[in-house]
C-alpha cells in the first residue's frame, strides 16, 4: 500500500511539472511544442525585398570528384560552404546542375561523359539551391536510366522546384509551380542542343518555339514571376549570339520575366527587353560557371546573378552581379604536363575575399582587378549592372 501511494505521488508530480513545461513554452513562444505553425524563413514578403539569386554551371569535374572525396564517401558542400552567407540572404535560389548525378551505378565520371556521385546533389541542397535545373547538353550523357535516377533523387529533398529532366511525358507536361510566401512562381528549362541524341521529348526538354511559346503563356496566366532557364550560346564567346536574341526576345514576349542563361561557360552581358506593354524581362545571357575547375581565368571567375523585387508589386528594386572565384592549386610543372587530377584545394570564394597570390597558385595570369574589370565590361555592354561586394550584398 505505501509502495502504491509514493507511486501515485510521484506520477502526479510528473504531471504537474509536465503542465508547467508546457506553460513557460507557451509565454516564452506564444505557442505550445509541437505545434505546426508557418515561418517567414523563406518569404520577401513580410520583408522589404523578395530576393533571386542564379548561379552558372556546376560541373563534376574529375578534379572536382577527387576534392569532394572523404573517407569513403564525397563532401561537396566543403567546397561551396563559403558561399552560404549570399545564400542565406536570398529567398529564391537557382542552381544549374549542368552534369548529372545518378549514383554508383552508372560509374562514376567526369569530361567528357559524366556522371556524379549523388552526393553532388547534397551539396547543392545543403548549400541551400532551391529551384535546380537539371536539363543540359550533358543531361543524357548516360541514358535514360541516369536521367531517371537524377530526377527520382531530387523528388525527396527540400527544393521548391526542379526542370529541364524528366521520366515521362505525364511529368514533362506539368509546369513545375512553387511559392516564396504569397508569390507564386513558375519555372520552366529549355536546352537548344544535346551531346547525345535523345530519343523522347521528356528526359531532356528540348526547345521548341510553339512548344515554349504555349508553355510559358500558360505559366504567365499562373504565377505572379515566371523562371526560365534557357541552355544555349557558343562556348567561350563572351557576346551572346543572334540566336540567343531571337530566343530571348520570343520567350519574352509570351511571358517570361527572368531568364537564366548558361552554356558558354564564360559570362555573357545582361539585357532588358521591353514587351510592349510597359513590363520587361531581364535576360542573364550566360552566367558562367560556378563550382568547377576549368582552366581560363574567365570559366572561374564568375558571379551570382541578384535581383531585388518589391514583394507587393513585384517590381524590380535592383539589377545586381556578385563576383565569385572558383579557386585550385597547381604547380607550373602540373600544368604543363597537363596533370589535371593534380588540381587540388578547390574552394569558392568571393572575388573580393581573394588577393593576386591565389590566381598565381593556380597558374593564372591575371589580377583581381583585371578581373572584376573584365566581367564589368561583359555584363554591361547592354544595361547596368551594380556590381556587388560582400558588405553591400549582406546590407
Amino acid at each position: 500500500m505505501q509502495n502504491k501511494k509514493l507511486f501515485l505521488l510521484i506520477a502526479a508530480l510528473v504531471v504537474l511539472l509536465a503542465g508547467f513545461v508546457v506553460w513557460q513554452f507557451t509565454r516564452d513562444n506564444g505557442e505550445a511544442p509541437g505545434t505546426d505553425t508557418a515561418t517567414n524563413d523563406q518569404t520577401g514578403n513580410a520583408l522589404d525585398r523578395l530576393r533571386i539569386i542564379a548561379t552558372g554551371d556546376m560541373i563534376a569535374h574529375d578534379s572536382v570528384i577527387a576534392n569532394a572525396q572523404d573517407n569513403g564517401s564525397y563532401d561537396f558542400y566543403s567546397l561551396m560552404q563559403n558561399m552560404q552567407p549570399y545564400f542565406d540572404a536570398a529567398d529564391v535560389r537557382f542552381c544549374n546542375e549542368a552534369t548529372p548525378a545518378g549514383g554508383e551505378e552508372f560509374g562514376i565520371s567526369g569530361f567528357p561523359i559524366f556522371n556524379a556521385p549523388l552526393e553532388w546533389h547534397d551539396g547543392m541542397e545543403q548549400l541551400g539551391c532551391n529551384v535546380i535545373n537539371l536539363g543540359t547538353n550533358h543531361t543524357y550523357d548516360k541514358g535514360e536510366g541516369l536521367v531517371d535516377a537524377m530526377v527520382a533523387d531530387w523528388q525527396d529533398r527540400d527544393v521548391l522546384a526542379t526542370a529541364g529532366a524528366h521520366r515521362n511525358q505525364p511529368e514533362r507536361e506539368q509546369i513545375s509551380y512553387f511559392e516564396v510566401g504569397d508569390t507564386t512562381f513558375a519555372f520552366l528549362s529549355y536546352s537548344t542542343y544535346s551531346n547525345e541524341p535523345v530519343p523522347n521529348d521528356y528526359s531532356l526538354v528540348m526547345y521548341d518555339e510553339a512548344t515554349a511559346t504555349s508553355e510559358i503563356m500558360e505559366a504567365r496566366e499562373n504565377a505572379d514571376i515566371v523562371l526560365v532557364s534557357m541552355r544555349w550560346g557558343i562556348e567561350y564567346d563572351t557576346s551572346e549570339s543572334a540566336e540567343q536574341r531571337e530566343i530571348a526576345t520570343t520567350i519574352a514576349e509570351a511571358g517570361a520575366d527572368f531568364v537564366f542563361g548558361h552554356g558558354p561557360h564564360t559570362l555573357q552581358p545582361v539585357d532588358r527587353i521591353d514587351r510592349g506593354d510597359g513590363s520587361e524581362a531581364i535576360v542573364w545571357y550566360s552566367l558562367g560557371n560556378f563550382l568547377n575547375t576549368q582552366i581560363p581565368a574567365d570559366t572561374l571567375v564568375s558571379v551570382i546573378a541578384v535581383i531585388d523585387l518589391d514583394p507587393d508589386d513585384f517590381s524590380v528594386q535592383s539589377i545586381g552581379a556578385l563576383p565569385v572565384y572558383s579557386h585550385y592549386e597547381w604547380s607550373a610543372e602540373e600544368a604543363d604536363a597537363q596533370n589535371l587530377l593534380a588540381r587540388r584545394n578547390l574552394q569558392m570564394y568571393a572575388l573580393d575575399g581573394v588577393d593576386d597570390s591565389y590566381f598565381g597558385r593556380n597558374q593564372l595570369d591575371t589580377t583581381v582587378q583585371a578581373e572584376r574589370q573584365h566581367l564589368t565590361n561583359v555584363l554591361n555592354q547592354l544595361t547596368d549592372i551594380k556590381i556587388l561586394n560582400t558588405e553591400n550584398y549582406l546590407e
